[in-house]
Formats: structure tokens, sequence, C-alpha cells
């Protein structure tokens, strides 16, 4: 060992002798004190990192992406806040604002381009208690363009529903809720993509084929129509038109069967399979504290895709 690899000369004090034995070691190790030095400090930034964008730590999302409410703010990826209200739809109590939609099906189309639409027309309902008789006034329409698609058919729009103050329409073809936002100082409107949900129970890439959505406390229940997709010869292919998914308001989506909820009211209306019920309006009433099913058919016969 030559004279400057050794750990000689030690010092009058044990404090000189350690650190002359520190420096040594670290003369000799050099490398490997440099790696695992990384590495630790590697794993407290990381660490750090976890707990500051942990939704659960503060009630606040402080990660990539900063605000100052709650976890609602980042409700599928928005920055934005919800700016549409039920209550403040009610002008006062005969007088409320709505707003429909358009499903133009294979109209939908945008000449030959990959270009969809969705007509939204907003509007004022009016009720005159002497006359017991309301009367709607449409504003000018305004149309929404999205390039998204499922084999060529996109923007078939078929619900629409206020959730977290966001106004959310739900699109049949590919199985995405957008959320409906304005511009030009809320004289038109835009729509975003917030979330594509496959049908059944996950496990398809097709989109699920939305046709009602309900609020029912903080969950929002999305649908279609309740009905087994058959083939030409009536025999069933899938169910999963039967399921629907259940968002939050963290935005965390879920998956319930509602085999035996449709055939409750399938057996209430005599039209147990092979007979069925095509449902397009559901909802839960608060008031009533019950689902409220308004089917669009009833057929106590074989599905037929002619006579249908």
């Amino acid at each position: 060992m030559s004279r400057s690899e050794t750990p000689a000369y030690a010092g009058v004090n044990s404090a000189s002798t350690i650190m002359s034995k520190l420096s040594y070691c670290y003369r000799v190790n050099e490398r490997v004190v440099l790696v695992t030095g990384a590495f630790v400090l590697c794993t407290i930034i990381v660490a750090l990192g976890g707990i500051a964008s942990d939704p659960s730590s503060s009630g606040t999302w402080t990660g990539l992406r900063l605000g100052s409410g709650g976890l609602n703010d980042f409700f599928g990826g928005a920055i934005q806040h919800g700016y549409f209200s039920v209550e403040k739809s009610k002008i006062d109590e005969n007088v409320f604002r709505f707003a429909s939609v358009t499903d133009l099906d294979q109209l939908s189309r945008v000449g030959d381009e990959m270009l969809f639409r969705s007509i939204l027309v907003p509007g004022t309902l009016t009720y005159d208690p002497h006359t017991n008789h309301y009367s709607i006034d449409f504003e000018p329409p305004r149309t929404l363009f999205s390039k998204h698609n499922e084999g060529g058919r996109g923007m078939e729009l078929s619900e629409l529903k206020i959730y977290q103050n966001r106004l959310l329409a739900f699109e049949d073809r590919t199985g995405m809720v957008f959320e409906i936002l304005s511009k030009d100082g809320g004289n038109d409107s835009y729509v975003v993509p917030r979330f594509v949900v496959t049908e059944g129970p996950g496990e398809t890439d097709k989109g699920m084929k939305w046709e009602w959505a309900a609020v029912k406390g903080k969950t929002l229940y999305m649908g279609s129509m309740g009905k087994e997709y058959t083939n030409p010869d009536g025999t069933v292919a899938n169910s999963n038109n039967l399921w629907v998914a259940t968002l939050n308001d963290k935005g965390e989506l879920r998956r319930e069967d509602w085999t035996d909820k449709y055939n409750v009211v399938r057996k209430a209306l005599g039209a147990e399979f092979p007979g069925y019920l095509i449902h397009e309006a559901i909802d839960w009433s608060e008031s009533l504290k019950r689902w409220v099913f308004i089917p669009r058919r009833v057929s106590s016969e074989m599905y037929d895709e002619n006579l249908d």
C-alpha cells in the first residue's frame, strides 16, 4: 500500500483520526459512495413527490397540475371549474332554462370529412299558472363538432346531464362522455371529451351505447337501452347493454350489472325474454326516492329488426 493510499498520519485527537479514515474510505470507494448517494436522493424526491401529489393527503392536488380547489377541479382531467348549475337554470318559479341536443345518426357526418356534428339548442321553458299552459322559446342553435368517431360514426349525442356543475353529453357510438363548454362570451359552445367507456363489464373495445344518464346523490349513473344484443335469429349475442357505469365526484369509474333491475320492469310490463324493452329515459327521482323508467318500446314478442 502506497503512502497516499494509507490512513496514516493520524492526528493528535480522535476527531482528526475519524476524519482521516472517512477521507481514506471515500477515496477508495468514491464511485460506490456517489451511486449510493444519488439513489438515496432520488428515493427521497420520489417519496416527497408522492406525498405532495396524493389527493388524499391534503384534499387538493399539488402534483403536476396545481390548483386551489378540491378533487372536483380535475374531474375528467379538466382544470377549470364547472360553471353550469341546475339551481341557476331556474330563472324564477315559472321560468326555466334548458337545452336539447340532436342524434342525427349517419347524418352527423360532415360531407366526406372525418368530422362529425350535433346541434345544441338552448331555450327557455315558461309556465303560465293562469292558463296552465307551457311555452318554449328557442335560442339560435349551436353546432358542436368533433373528429372522434368509431367506424366512421360520431357525435350522435343521446343525452344531456348536469353533474358537478358540468354540462355533459353522451355519445352512443364511441362511448364518449363529452363536456360542453362555452366560448365567445357564452354565445357559442364546443365539446371536449372527458371519458371513454366501453360496454358491458369493460372487456371489449366497443364503445358503450349511451341512452340515458341520471344523478343520484353524488353519483352519476350512465346506461344503455337495457336490452340484450341479439343475432338475426333472435338468439342472444351478448348482454353488455344491461350494464351501467357510474362516476363519483372524484371521477372514478365503476360498473354495475343491472340485469335484475331491468328484468323487474320487464316482468311488470309483460315483456319478459324473448320479449324486450328499449329504454332511453331512466332517471332517479329525489322526491319519490325511486328510479323512474319510461320505456321507448315495449314488446312481448322476440326482437325483429324490421318489425321494431
